[in-house]
């Protein structure tokens, strides 16, 4: 286990760096998105795309996207501290 610890925590931090992104359900999510399913299938990329494009509320959607953005900067130094407390190694 000992010998795995790194791998372990870098993939951490890109899953981290994924987590707000939805990972691979962006095109799942909007390609078999319909007005009965959309309620529980909408996700925040889809969220943000559909104010920006159809309800033409750019400044919105940018501030949202920014939002995300930073939320997922701030988690990712938080997997960064816990790799740096867990192997004593940071990775950025």
């Amino acid at each position: 286990m000992p010998a795995i610890t790194p791998t372990i925590m870098i993939l951490l931090i890109i899953n981290v760096g994924n987590l707000l992104k939805g990972g691979s359900n962006f095109d799942i999510s909007y390609n078999l998105g319909n007005p009965l399913n959309q309620p529980t299938s909408e996700i925040l990329d889809t969220y943000v795309l559909k104010t920006g494009i159809t309800l033409s509320r750019f400044s919105y959607a940018t501030a949202i996207g920014f939002l995300q953005s930073v939320v997922s900067a701030i988690l990712l130094i938080i997997a960064n501290g816990i790799s740096k407390i867990t192997t004593g190694e940071s990775y950025f």
